[in-house]
C-alpha cells in the first residue's frame, strides 16, 4: 500500500498501531515485561515517525472530493508554465510542508520543473517548483501531481509564505460561508 500510495495506508496504520497500544498495556500489565513495553513503544515511535514523513502533499494529497460545490472546494486556480507546456490550466488542491497537490489533465513526468502561477492578486510572480510523484484516480479525471517547491532565494520563500498565508485564509473562509448559508 505504501509503495503504491494507496489510501487505505492511513486506516491500517491507525488499526496497527491501537494493536501495539494493546500490546503495550498487555505487557506492562499481565506480564510486567518491561523489554516487551520497550520493543512495543519503539515500534509505536517508528510507525509514527513513518506517518509523520509521508503526511505531505508529495505522496498523500488531502483532495476534498466530497464537496460537489466548487463555491466551497479548497482548491486554487493555477496557471502551470514549463519546458514544453506554456500556460495550462490546473488546481492547487493541497499545500502543505512546502509542497502542493496540484491537479492537471496533461501528462508530466516525474523530475520535471514547474512555474506555477495562482490567480490570485496577493502572490506576484510564478513559483517554481518540481514534479515528485504522479497519480491518476480514474481514466477521464486530471492527474495528480506531488510537487515540492523550491524556495531558494528570498524572493522565492516571501512568495510562497504569502501563498501560504492566501491558502489557509481562502481555506477558512470557504468553510464560515458554507456552514452560515
Amino acid at each position: 500500500m505504501q509503495k503504491n500510495v494507496h489510501y487505505s495506508f492511513w486506516t491500517l496504520s491507525v488499526v496497527v498501531g491501537l494493536f501495539i497500544i494493546f500490546y503495550i498495556l498487555r505487557s506492562l500489565y499481565y506480564y510486567n515485561d518491561f523489554s516487551l513495553f520497550f520493543l512495543y513503544t519503539m515500534s509505536l515511535m517508528l510507525l509514527g515517525v513513518l506517518c509523520f514523513s509521508l503526511y505531505t502533499p508529495v505522496f498523500y494529497p488531502v483532495i476534498g472530493w466530497w464537496e460537489y460545490d466548487f463555491r466551497y472546494r479548497n482548491d486554487l486556480k493555477t496557471k502551470v508554465y514549463c519546458d514544453d507546456i506554456d500556460g495550462i490550466e490546473g488546481r492547487l488542491v493541497d499545500l502543505r510542508r512546502k509542497a502542493g497537490g496540484l491537479t492537471l489533465f496533461d501528462d508530466l513526468k516525474i523530475g520535471q520543473k514547474l512555474e506555477i502561477e495562482p490567480f490570485t492578486t496577493s502572490i506576484d510572480g510564478r513559483l517554481s517548483a518540481e514534479v515528485v510523484s504522479k497519480r491518476q484516480h480514474s481514466i477521464g479525471r486530471p492527474y495528480t501531481y506531488g510537487v515540492r517547491f523550491h524556495n531558494t532565494d528570498e524572493d522565492s520563500r516571501r512568495r510562497y509564505g504569502e501563498l501560504e498565508k492566501y491558502w489557509n485564509f481562502e481555506r477558512k473562509a470557504k468553510k464560515d460561508k458554507k456552514f452560515k448559508s
